[in-house]
């Protein structure tokens, strides 16, 4: 009589068929085992993932940001120096001879295009009464220029002294000069140094 496999064997011995069934069971469980182990890796890889990204992220943004004040602040700045000339001034510095003992008296401004000046000048400037000025202690014109100078200017001085002309320099006695040259005055330029003007005796 044949011996079914299916049925466990009567004495305790395994038989093929249970060796079968048991290997299998066997694998599925590894493969169980395997599956498992491999979805924790997975999601500590993506933990890591994230973790190491953020970041950068964040880098990268504040990478932006900076970038954007840099320019910002450049651009601010640069417009700012273009657009401030400061106020329209004309400068200088007027001296006289060694040899001057006078009294000064008065001390006369001109602006005009030309040299001579034309009567009238283009701009008959300020005057100053009792003027501080000696040999080796200019006097320090500043003023503002008037809105309607447009061109190339020279300045001239005239200094009335004691005992002198009274309007109109007399000759011999009160003292003239002007700019070495004419120089650009008018809206938007700025502080004009006209340079040193000397002073010498009106000829005779």
């Amino acid at each position: 009589m044949m011996r079914d496999f299916g049925e466990p064997s009567r004495r305790g011995t395994i038989t093929g068929r249970e060796k079968d069934v048991m290997n299998f069971a066997t694998v599925v469980k590894s493969l169980a085992i395997g599956f498992a182990l491999l979805a924790v890796v997975c999601a500590c890889d993506a933990r890591t993932i994230i973790a190491v990204d953020e970041p950068d992220a964040a880098g990268d943004s504040d990478s932006d940001t900076d970038s954007d004040s840099d320019s910002d602040s450049d651009s601010d700045s640069d417009s700012d120096s273009d657009s401030d000339t400061g106020p329209d001034k004309i400068v200088a510095a007027v001296t006289v001879p060694p040899a001057f003992d006078a009294t000064p008296v008065q001390i006369v401004f001109l602006v005009d295009e030309s040299d001579p000046p034309g009567d009238p000048a283009d701009w008959p400037g300020p005057w100053y009464a009792d003027p501080p000025i000696a040999p080796g202690d200019p006097f320090e014109f500043d003023a503002f220029q008037p809105p309607f100078l447009d061109g190339s200017y020279y300045l001239h001085v005239i200094l009335f002294v004691a005992g002198g002309g009274v309007g109109v320099p007399a000759e011999g006695i009160d003292y003239v000069g002007n700019s070495i040259e004419a120089k650009a005055l008018g809206p938007g330029t700025g502080v004009v140094d006209m340079g040193v003007v000397q002073l010498d005796l009106l000829p005779l």
